[in-house]
Parts: structure tokens; C-alpha cells; sequence
């Protein structure tokens, strides 16, 4: 007599209640929460309504291409297929053997390798940039945009505020395009601190007139309230880190964003920003005595010029 067969997305339920509930061994809830999105985003819309049976390495192949073809990063194809193992492996009898034994073959599903370099320092690329942002929707479009186009750390930018300058928190100045960090938000407890990673992290940061004009399209407009955070939650409080975490995974962008920030600062040394300037904008404290007599935040002019010459290193399409 024929059985009942078991669906992927069932079968992803039971998993998801497994490791959050077990005395052996839980995960934690950001895993779980990397777990959950990995399903939604990518999962079950593709493979849900497939017996957990015929999920094989043919299945699997053509699955993984279409991740390909999305344009996903190695690394996010590896863990949302990380996830899917799981799954199906955590189908089980009711003396815990395994229902659906595999032996997943990474050649025949061509699953991506990564290099060992990007997996302890990645740098994000100029396409999946453009990828991520074309993904993202509203304000966190401009986010990435910003990450990427200033080299500001992720809380240095959680904690930017609209003008006029009160002389305590960070706020971004769209007449002059110009970022002053003081503050950071902390992206742990959400609360907005009194001041950056590093003493050096406290700076001006210029950007350039295209990452300026895309910033204002996106986050300005008539009503844009005094002292206001310019990337918020619908309270009007800073945005929930985990949230943008999870949005991140979907977008196929690395979620601790710190790639975003190596991006910049790579693309500033491959087009001869001066190292001063450099470290003066990505907030890194002077390199010996020499540099630190170098006073770029006094040299306006000099980072402006620079701020166009160096452009973006990647395209941002119109609003």
C-alpha cells in the first residue's frame, strides 16, 4: 500500500521545531533565524511542494543553477544548500534512522567551491553590489548603497541623523555630501552610543556626488523630520538589526556587511587615493608619527576633488 509522501516544506516545519527545542545541543536563534530565511527566500518557493524522496542530487543540480543564475554569492548557495541537507536529513523513523540517506555528490551538483580567502575577509564585487541593491527595497537600498560607497561601518551608518548639525550625533549634510560620524549604534542591544569603534573613528566622510544624489532620491523628501534617524523602523527607532540581517541573506550579500565596507576600502587603494585620506575616511588611526601629522579632515578641498575622482568602483541605477 502506497504512502503518503512527505513534502519538503512539512518536513522543513519539523526541522525548524527539532534544533529549537532540543536538549542536545539547540542552535541559536540567529542560526535558526539564518535557517528560516534560507527556507523562505530561497527553499520552499523552489523545492517545497517536492517529495522529500525524490530530493536528490538531480534535484538539487538544477536547484543550485537557479541559485547561480540569481547571482547569489558562493558562500550564500553553500549555506542555503547547508540547509537543505538538514532537512532531509532530519527525516527520520521512529527508531532515529535516517529515511532518506544521501550521498550528495559536489561535482555532479556543481556545487561552488570558496576560496578559503574570501571566507575569512570578504570583499564584495561590483556585480553583486548592483545585485544587492536591485534586490533590496526602500531604505535599504540606500544602505547598501552607502556601505559600500563610504566604507562606514554598519552601526557608524545605523546612526546617522538628518541636519541641522546639533553638535553630538552623527548626521548626514545632503547639501555638501558629506557624513559626520560620532556616534555608533550598537548593533547588539540597539542603543545608539556616544562614540565610534576608535577615537579616530569620530571623522568627516565625503562622498560622491552620484552616491549623494541616489541618497537624497531614496531618503528625502518634504517631510523629513528634524534630528531624525535617516535609516529607522517603523517606530521611528533605529532598524532591528536582525532584520536587516535576514533582508541581507535574501539579497545574497554576506549579512555582517563588513564586505561591503572592505570593498571601499580596496577600491580607494586601486585608484591611488592618497593612504592619509584613505585612513582618514575609513576611521583607522595614523600609521606611525609620520602620518599622523598629516591633518586631511583640515584639507577640504583636497577630499572633495578626491571624493569625485574616486567615484564609486560600481553602478548605481536611476531612482
Amino acid at each position: 500500500m502506497a504512502t503518503t509522501p512527505t513534502l519538503l516544506q512539512q518536513q522543513a516545519e519539523v526541522f525548524l521545531s527539532q534544533i529549537e527545542t532540543r536538549r542536545r545541543s539547540p542552535v541559536k536563534a540567529s542560526t535558526a533565524r539564518a535557517y528560516r530565511v534560507h527556507l523562505n527566500a530561497w527553499i520552499l518557493p523552489l523545492l517545497g511542494s517536492e517529495d522529500l524522496a525524490k530530493v536528490e542530487n538531480g534535484v538539487v543540480k538544477a536547484f543550485l543553477r537557479k541559485l547561480s543564475e540569481a547571482r547569489l554569492a558562493p558562500a550564500t548557495i553553500n549555506a542555503i544548500f547547508s540547509t537543505l541537507k538538514q532537512v532531509v536529513a532530519s527525516a527520520v523513523d521512529e527508531n532515529g534512522n535516517q529515511l532518506y540517506q544521501r550521498v550528495w555528490n559536489p561535482d555532479f551538483i556543481d556545487l561552488p567551491v570558496i576560496a578559503k580567502a574570501s571566507q575569512t575577509t570578504p570583499v564584495s564585487t561590483p556585480q553583486s553590489i548592483q545585485e544587492a541593491i536591485s534586490r533590496a527595497k526602500g531604505q535599504e537600498r540606500a544602505l547598501y548603497a552607502l556601505l559600500a560607497g563610504s566604507g562606514l561601518r554598519v552601526g557608524e551608518a545605523l546612526a546617522l541623523r538628518y541636519g541641522p548639525d546639533n553638535g553630538k550625533d552623527s548626521y548626514w549634510a545632503p547639501e555638501t555630501g558629506v557624513l559626520i560620524v560620532r556616534t555608533t549604534l550598537n548593533t547588539a542591544s540597539g542603543a545608539v552610543q556616544d562614540s565610534p569603534k576608535t577615537e579616530a573613528g569620530k571623522r568627516e566622510v565625503d562622498i560622491c556626488p552620484e552616491l549623494n544624489e541616489f541618497l537624497c532620491a531614496l531618503l528625502t523628501g518634504d517631510n523629513t523630520p528634524s534630528q531624525a534617524l535617516v535609516f529607522q523602523a517603523a517606530n521611528g527607532g533605529p532598524v532591528r538589526f536582525n532584520t536587516l540581517r535576514d533582508h541581507a541573506l535574501q539579497s545574497g550579500i554576506d549579512p555582517r556587511f563588513h564586505a561591503l565596507r572592505r570593498f571601499r576600502i580596496t577600491h580607494m587603494e586601486s585608484v591611488g587615493v592618497p593612504s592619509g585620506l584613505q585612513r582618514f575616511w575609513s576611521g583607522h588611526a595614523a600609521k606611525d608619527t609620520h602620518e599622523s601629522y598629516i591633518r586631511m579632515g583640515e584639507k577640504i578641498q583636497e577630499r572633495k576633488e578626491w571624493a569625485v575622482k574616486a567615484g564609486l568602483g560600481f553602478k548605481l541605477e536611476a531612482v
